[in-house]
């Protein structure tokens, strides 16, 4: 997954951890969105899918550090 690393999908996730399925952003593969909630607010962010992605929750830790590697540059790569 390809992100652009002005968003920020992390600040947007629950932080409540009675509610472990709002914790962290969720890729959608067919629409290729990243989307996060608290269920209050809710981003829906377009990212490139690369062969090989899969639908599924994206640890926020993933994000944070993969924004912190490509320090710089306009699109961060995220590998799970």
């Amino acid at each position: 997954m390809k992100i652009d690393t002005n968003y920020k999908p992390e600040l947007c996730a629950s932080k409540d951890l009675t509610r472990p399925n709002l914790n962290h952003p969720y890729l959608d593969t067919k629409t290729k969105s990243l989307v996060s909630t608290d269920a209050h607010i809710m981003a829906i962010l377009p990212v490139e899918v690369e062969n090989g992605d899969k639908d599924g929750y994206v640890p926020t830790d993933a994000l944070k550090e993969a924004r912190k590697l490509y320090r710089g540059v306009t699109h961060a790569y995220v590998l799970l």
